[in-house]
């Protein structure tokens, strides 16, 4: 079937779309799944050079129900950096089934080194095998332990802002409505890149935009991951980020998307809904970006992206430069 949208694509992204028809990857049960996590796992590696003026290191989290996760910690070892004592937590993505903290060690490499912040990248237990509200709750764990931690680590906990990619932005956007009335541990920012945020998107009830969508995660895979999530569960906050009645009282936010992106109708609404309760909102689209994009690092778009993201957390965090 010729292709609807790849003549839209930019042609830096392009590449990034030939390598994943190449492995013609598909999210239908648990043996395509099992697949898809090998591949994921293979590309999640930590780079071998690591910035002269950044320390990291993989740390374990000891979870509520005694279980353990994975996060790692990146510290800026300038001394008397005014930066290291803001803050980052990172969720990363993987449709709510995959992923692994390690897939956006490049980028928190760099912004360490760059704007000196402290970040952590957190990792969280995957459905099928752990539906919600298990990966919510994980992530929950991981944020309140970079709070717990903060003194030891030299953070101030009210600069501490919380990001998460696609299914990350899911997890990062749920936790901002479930500590809308927890006054301890505050996120002062929140930062979403193409967050997966409506599980009706891609369903008969709410048919995509036919351009939209149709390379790297695709209506199919976002049912399937939406599926094996709430297994059963009701399209309810905070879940179901896009389902909370109130947007009242949430915290200042940065979401950016590209014009081809699955999500980019929801981010959209999810924005408008923001704005509409008085929350500091910025929102970005990148022209002709897909999903996933920051994959290829020299693509115009994912500078931009980098750029964008960057100004945000200077603004919301009292950044100097």
């Amino acid at each position: 079937m010729p292709s609807k949208s790849l003549h839209l694509v930019a042609s830096d992204l392009k590449p990034l779309v030939t390598l994943m028809q190449e492995m013609d990857l598909k999210l239908e049960n648990q043996l395509s799944l099992d697949a898809y996590r090998e591949v994921v796992k293979s590309l999640s590696v930590l780079e071998s050079v690591v910035p002269n003026n950044v320390t990291r290191n993989e740390i374990v989290i000891t979870l509520r129900d005694g279980s353990h996760s994975k996060a790692i910690l990146y510290k800026n070892n300038e001394p008397n950096h005014n930066n290291t004592s803001a803050g980052l937590v990172h969720i990363h993505g993987g449709g709510l089934v995959m992923g692994l903290p390690e897939s956006n060690d490049s980028r928190h490499l760099n912004l360490c080194s760059k704007l000196g912040i402290t970040i952590l990248a957190i990792s969280y237990r995957k459905a099928p095998e752990y539906p919600y509200p298990t990966p919510l709750n994980d992530c929950e764990d991981g944020f309140d332990w970079f709070h717990a931690n903060a003194e030891n680590l030299k953070v101030n906990i009210n600069r501490i802002a919380l990001s998460g990619d696609s299914a990350g932005g899911c997890l990062a956007a749920a936790l901002s409505q479930l500590k809308l009335n927890d006054k301890t541990n505050k996120i002062a920012h929140l930062l979403l890149l193409y967050p997966m945020l409506d599980a009706s998107t891609g369903t008969e009830v709410n048919k995509k935009d036919p351009l939209l969508g149709e390379f790297i995660w695709t209506a199919e895979m976002n049912q399937f991951g939406w599926s094996a999530y709430l297994n059963g569960q009701p399209h309810m906050s905070p879940a179901v980020p896009a389902a909370l009645k109130s947007y009242t009282g949430l915290p200042s936010c940065w979401i950016g998307v590209g014009t081809l992106d699955l999500f980019l109708d929801e981010n959209i609404e999810y924005a408008r809904k923001l704005i509409k309760a008085g929350v500091k909102t910025e929102f970005d689209i990148y022209p002709a970006a897909i999903h996933g994009f920051p994959k290829i690092e020299q693509a115009q778009s994912t500078i931009d992206f980098i750029h964008d993201f960057s100004n945000s957390l200077i603004k919301a965090l009292k950044l100097t430069q």
